[in-house]
């Protein structure tokens, strides 16, 4: 059986991964909590991200108690909620990003604002520390990958807890994902069995939902987790939480191409993506890397290292990735340990 939800032709996912496709390139998804270390360097941090090589980007909405996420983005929600985010916040942050993006594509050395620090409906609270400020003058920023450029339609998608979902209403929270210019959302916590409601609503505003398959989903789940994505399925790589991690499993590979052989939707690796080298081990078998708490480890040192110095980290880092997925020859096979969780984490 082969069946998924289709989005528009022209949607910027099914675009964007139609492109990296006929490159024969996997897709680099990166993820960042909104409102760390300020909402106002969020926008920042999409420009950076897309220099570097991104192709998708999550949006991490804070929320309190998120059921899959390690420490790392747990920590980062705390900061972001204790600066009192709001999510008309996030959604007015990516609609005025994204309106700038088309205006005005920016040149690689162009920040987000032109007065540093202020982004349109922030509210302008100060960090914990000097660190946090936004500098007036902006170090060099990378240069675009070969191949990549700063497009207005790099899908942005929306990484929220169904609490969110459920108390705007699921169909006012779509709608006002969809206008703010949101590619689609991925709802971590929303069983298959309830899904279809959100899953209906999506169709209706042309938007993605991208739902998680874990290595305990079992196979009469995995089917109808399947049959209701769009945009991307989204593999857990193993069992747990987010973070990262020193090596993958062994059967990882065999289950992507279970997921291959009954869809048709591209797959995505996530959890525990925090390496070169796992970028090169996944490539052959897998459609994109997701890579969430390598980023975010980056951005916790805000209140103590030079906001230029951890944008350079994470430009670095991502380069690293880009380069191992559009690196030639054969990957190397998955490391038969079992994954293990590193001591940073």
């Amino acid at each position: 059986m082969r069946t998924w939800t289709r989005l528009s032709p022209d949607h910027p996912l099914e675009q964007r991964f139609a492109a990296l496709r006929s490159q024969g390139r996997p897709a680099l998804v990166a993820f960042v909590p909104a409102g760390d270390p300020q909402l106002s360097a969020t926008g920042e941090l999409l420009d950076l991200l897309i220099q570097s090589g991104v192709d998708v980007i999550e949006v991490g909405f804070p929320y309190s108690d998120p059921i899959a996420d390690g420490p790392l983005i747990q920590a980062a929600y705390t900061r972001a909620l204790s600066r009192g985010i709001r999510v008309h916040e996030i959604l007015e942050l990516a609609s005025s990003w994204l309106s700038a993006r088309r205006q005005s594509p920016p040149s690689s050395s162009q920040a987000f604002s032109k007065e540093p620090g202020v982004v349109p409906g922030d509210r302008q609270t100060p960090g914990p520390s000097s660190a946090l400020t936004l500098p007036a003058r902006s170090i060099a920023a990378p240069k675009p990958m070969p191949g990549l450029s700063l497009r207005a339609d790099v899908p942005l998608m929306a990484m929220v807890s169904y609490s969110i979902v459920y108390r705007q209403g699921e169909g006012h929270f779509a709608e006002r994902c969809a206008a703010a210019g949101f590619s689609g959302m991925i709802v971590p916590d929303l069983p298959a069995e309830e899904a279809a409601s959100l899953a209906a609503i999506c169709r209706q505003h042309d938007l993605a939902l991208v739902q998680l398959v874990a290595p305990t989903t079992p196979w009469h789940r995995v089917q109808t987790i399947v049959a209701q994505c769009s945009g991307f399925v989204y593999c857990v790589s193993v069992t747990g939480i987010t973070g990262m991690r020193e090596r993958l499993p062994e059967e990882l590979r065999q289950r992507l191409e279970t997921l291959r052989s009954i869809t048709d939707l591209p797959v995505c690796v996530g959890f525990g993506i925090s390496r070169p080298e796992h970028a090169r081990i996944l490539k052959p078998f897998a459609d994109g890397i997701i890579v969430g708490s390598a980023l975010v480890a980056r951005l916790a040192e805000a209140d103590r290292r030079p906001w230029e110095e951890i944008k350079a980290s994470l430009a670095e880092l991502i380069r690293e990735l880009r380069q191992a997925l559009d690196a030639g020859g054969a990957a190397a096979e998955t490391s038969a340990a079992p994954a293990q969780q590193t001591a940073s984490q």
